[in-house]
């Protein structure tokens, strides 16, 4: 492959301070001008480069808002000079298979000879990048930045159908990758799945399913999710797929690859929530003279996110109006909108609770937010089952609200 110009690490640690700018994770490389023996169905499409060369790129590597990314261990001018993007098949992208040299190419993927993917096709044949990720706060849950994740191949439509990504990491569920498709839904191919150890022979296929970027988009299904100074081991594999229809002899007059994988953290959406003390006798003073020894905080659980009695710290808002009913807030991500708790903890043991605020005046639940941000707190009960009644606020007071905003139901009190 042609010589790279320049290789890019950018690495964003704020936090708190700034809203991090588009976070990408950014892989510009120039493939190659193909000649090939091209041996094709109508179901599976396989050729063999015999000769490659191109031109050179960029490569630029960035992550979301309260990621880290360190101990990069590819060198990514050798893959610019190195790399030729040979089709292979594979499931799940960890287990690659390229058909093996020699004259006994067929029209048939189950009689063709394979060999498994080594050390030496790695960044030759087909890109991998392995990196760290590690987190700067709890339940930092890391998806794909659609806007700015595009895999193509300049020229072809045919040719980005044919181009797969993959991403794993140390921990993933049920140790499988997630295989991504550049279309806008999902792929399927019956991908080659096991070979012959000693003589490479087809044994057996199996399903490749391919989604597209959108279904771990923010807001959807998360990558992975991340705890507070915890770090992880990811990487990225892209090959063409031979089993895939579109991997056809197109591809020998195209030069360039361009493929942008952008990563996005629940932290670059931040949501601003108030808690207004309405209650009556506590107006002025605030939830019964809060002192040091309790502290007002959010609780948030997510079981799909993996999130756990998040407690999120709510500070009191200053105010020279002495009549105003006192204030607090604290941001939590935008994505948190359902199992919601506001909590008067001790703070030397958060998990004792003086009083909870879970619903309405009517008994009915206030867990789910929906887009609301405001909460009033109607009033307060430290004794007995210390069921404190509240509601969500949206902006406008329906008549005859129950004081709700949950799924069904969208009335203030």
């Amino acid at each position: 492959m042609g010589k790279w110009q320049r290789a890019i690490v950018d690495f964003f640690n704020n936090t708190h301070s700034r809203k991090a700018s588009k976070k990408k994770l950014l892989l510009s490389i120039v493939s190659l001008i193909f000649a090939a023996v091209i041996l094709a169905t109508s179901t599976f499409c396989w050729y063999m480069i015999t000769k490659a060369r191109g031109d050179s790129g960029d490569i630029k590597l960035e992550a979301g808002k309260g990621l880290r990314v360190n101990d990069v261990d590819t060198n990514f001018q050798d893959i610019a000079d190195n790399s030729y993007l040979i089709p292979a098949s594979s499931v799940d992208g960890r287990n690659l298979y390229f058909p093996a040299d020699g004259t006994d190419f067929s029209k048939k993927t189950e009689e063709m000879t394979f060999r498994s993917a080594n050390v030496g096709d790695m960044n030759k044949n087909y890109v991998q990048i392995n990196f760290n990720l590690s987190a700067e706060a709890d339940n930092t849950s890391i998806y794909i930045d659609e806007e700015n994740t595009n895999i193509s191949i300049a020229g072809s439509q045919n040719a980005k159908n044919a181009i797969r990504s993959a991403v794993y990491y140390e921990g993933i569920e049920n140790n499988k990758p997630i295989v991504f498709s550049t279309l806008n839904k999902s792929q399927r191919v019956n991908a080659v799945d096991e070979v012959d150890r000693v003589t490479g022979k087809f044994i057996d296929s199996a399903y490749q399913t391919a989604v597209p970027f959108k279904e771990y988009k923010y807001g959807k299904k998360q990558i992975a999710s991340l705890n507070q100074g915890e770090t992880r081991r990811f990487s990225l594999l892209i090959w063409l797929e031979g089993t895939d229809s579109s991997c056809t002899n197109e591809l020998i007059r195209l030069k360039q690859l361009t493929v942008q994988f952008a990563l996005k953290t629940s932290w670059d959406e931040l949501a601003t929530i108030e808690f207004v003390d309405k209650t009556q006798g506590h107006q002025v003073e605030g939830l019964f003279t809060i002192n040091s020894a309790y502290k007002l905080v959010l609780n948030y659980n997510d079981a799909e996110r993996k999130v756990v009695n998040d407690k999120f710290t709510m500070y009191k808002e200053t105010s020279t109006d002495n009549t105003a009913p006192p204030t607090w807030k604290c941001s939590i991500p935008d994505i948190a909108t359902k199992d919601l708790t506001f909590m008067i903890v001790d703070s030397a043991h958060e998990d004792t609770v003086i009083t909870s605020w879970t619903k309405n005046q009517s008994g009915t639940s206030t867990l789910n937010r929906m887009t609301a941000t405001k909460y009033i707190a109607d009033s307060l009960v430290t004794t007995g089952n210390k069921d404190s009644r509240g509601h969500w606020y949206d902006g406008e007071i329906e008549e005859g609200g129950i004081g709700s905003d949950d799924e069904t139901v969208d009335d203030d009190w």
